[in-house]
């Protein structure tokens, strides 16, 4: 299954959240997209919160240290949430680390926005942003790419 981007702060703060099964045929499409986002940015760097805590399977690392989004040097931090495998956490860690990638690796959201929060004093007050509604953005995306089987269906956004 693809992944899914959606503002959290326009400009400053993306949120990358995959579902299911990530597969390496679908790399080069995120590559893209992220590629896309960046070249929005103006200025300052984009940091990104890339949540894969719903994901059950990842692609090689192999396959992902071919993604250029991640050596781009409009890139600020990448905080890593949901990536329970050591050894993957390891590889994708020193990976970064050469192309000169900050990155973090967080146990939940909460703790990605505090982090975040404290290491860039130009972010708004991340504690405000709507998390389910910037979740449900990044789904609308990409439903169209997963079987209607596997489909997740939101709550409705509180008025």
């Amino acid at each position: 299954m693809p992944v899914g981007l959606a503002w959290l702060v326009e400009g400053k703060l993306i949120l990358a959240k995959g579902w299911h099964a990530l597969r390496a045929d679908e790399l080069p499409d995120f590559d893209e997209r992220v590629l896309a986002t960046i070249d929005q940015v103006s200025g300052s760097l984009l940091h990104g919160i890339h949540d894969y805590s719903e994901v059950e399977t990842m692609p090689r690392i192999q396959d992902l240290s071919k993604l250029k989004s991640g050596r781009h040097p409009k890139i600020g931090w990448v905080v890593v949430i949901g990536l329970d495998d050591r050894l993957l956490k390891f590889f994708v860690s020193t990976t970064l680390q050469i192309f000169g990638v900050r990155i973090r690796f967080m146990d939940n959201m909460e703790a990605a926005l505090a982090f975040l929060q404290e290491v860039d004093s130009t972010l708004p007050d991340l504690s405000q942003i709507d998390i389910p509604a910037a979740q449900r953005r990044a789904y609308e995306q990409i439903r169209q790419q997963i079987d209607p089987a596997q489909q997740i269906h939101f709550p409705e956004p509180k008025v």
